[in-house]
């Protein structure tokens, strides 16, 4: 059964990451050794929110990463953190002489998971609905983030990241994985190096859009919190193509962020990066959107005397969610 909600007060939130309280059967960042593992003082204690579409594939390839220790998981569809706790449980098992063990907790809601003390770092894998939410919940308690791109919903809501990040100090991985990869990394340097001239205008393409919130409404599954599902978005009838499964995310861009954590340097995709190639995104949904071409104020984060485009910056969250 789902734990108790435990409120996040201005107490819990302030608290650093240090404090360390070992609860039965739950095994800290300094809690578990065995052959093949680092060592005791490294490894990172995890707590997993969204185990859907990335999440499995991130949950997999942590699984794998001997610095990591995954303590909880979160998903507000039964099946799935049921699921991921079992498999969490059954791996590090199998490593065990005993064959046993017990040592990751399921919670519904992330606020839970995000109230406890030992847990050092979050993965955040759900809809780009929760992404800002989630992370500035996140690292108000203490936590380092990774969190899946698009990273926010909106250009203001990536400010916020931006800021809230900073004022807490806290190391945060964009899931933009291509950064951690050797063939783009080449391709940058290369672009940087002047290998193909300056570089004056770039063209994106897109296939179009889709008309999936029109979706019609269906039953919702039973072990499924729907309204939290969708948190701070817009209500909107369940229907199972808003509850897909993917594919999973690249293991070093992982081991960039897990090696960020201990020393506190930027990783590869850090806020201020990932949050600006959001925008990007944003910009280009927004030009769409309007039906034509737009000018931007990279420095204000505006397009100057346009109204009606500047309405596009933000979007209303669903009471009693705030950012």
């Amino acid at each position: 059964m789902p734990t108790k909600r435990v409120a996040l007060t201005r107490r819990a939130l302030l608290k650093g990451a240090g404090a360390i309280a070992l609860a039965p059967y739950v095994a800290a960042s300094l809690a578990l050794g065995g052959e093949g593992a680092a060592a005791p003082s490294n490894r990172i204690a995890l707590g997993f929110i969204g185990i859907g579409a990335m999440g499995q594939g991130h949950l997999r390839c942590c699984l794998d990463l001997p610095e990591a220790q995954i303590v909880g998981v979160c998903d507000v569809d039964r099946w799935r953190r049921e699921h991921a706790k079992a498999a969490v449980e059954t791996r590090y098992a199998e490593q065990r002489p005993g064959g046993q063990y017990r040592g990751c907790e399921a919670y519904t809601d992330l606020r839970d998971l995000l109230a406890r003390d030992d847990i050092d770092a979050v993965i955040i894998a759900t809809g780009d609905r929760w992404h800002a939410l989630a992370t500035s919940l996140a690292v108000k308690a203490g936590k380092d983030v990774y969190c899946e791109k698009p990273v926010s919903l909106t250009v203001r809501q990536a400010r916020a990241m931006v800021d809230v990040v900073r004022r807490y100090g806290r190391v945060f991985q964009g899931g933009l994985q291509q950064r951690s990869s050797g063939e783009f990394i080449r391709a940058c340097d290369l672009v940087r190096a002047g290998a193909i001239g300056k570089v004056r205008v770039v063209y994106v393409n897109h296939p179009g859009t889709v008309a999936d919130v029109d979706l019609p409404a269906e039953p919702v599954p039973d072990g499924l919190d729907w309204d939290l599902w969708l948190g701070p978005a817009l209500w909107h009838p369940y229907n199972s193509r808003f509850h897909p499964y993917g594919r999973p995310p690249a293991r070093s861009h992982h081991q960039n962020w897990f090696d960020c954590i201990r020393t506190r340097h930027q990783p590869a995709s850090d806020v201020e990066s990932a949050c600006r190639s959001t925008i990007v995104s944003h910009l280009g949904c927004i030009a769409h959107w309007t039906g034509r071409s737009l000018a931007w104020d990279p420095a204000r984060e505006v397009f100057p005397d346009d109204a009606e485009a500047c309405r596009w910056l933000a979007r209303a969250m669903r009471s009693p969610w705030h950012l």
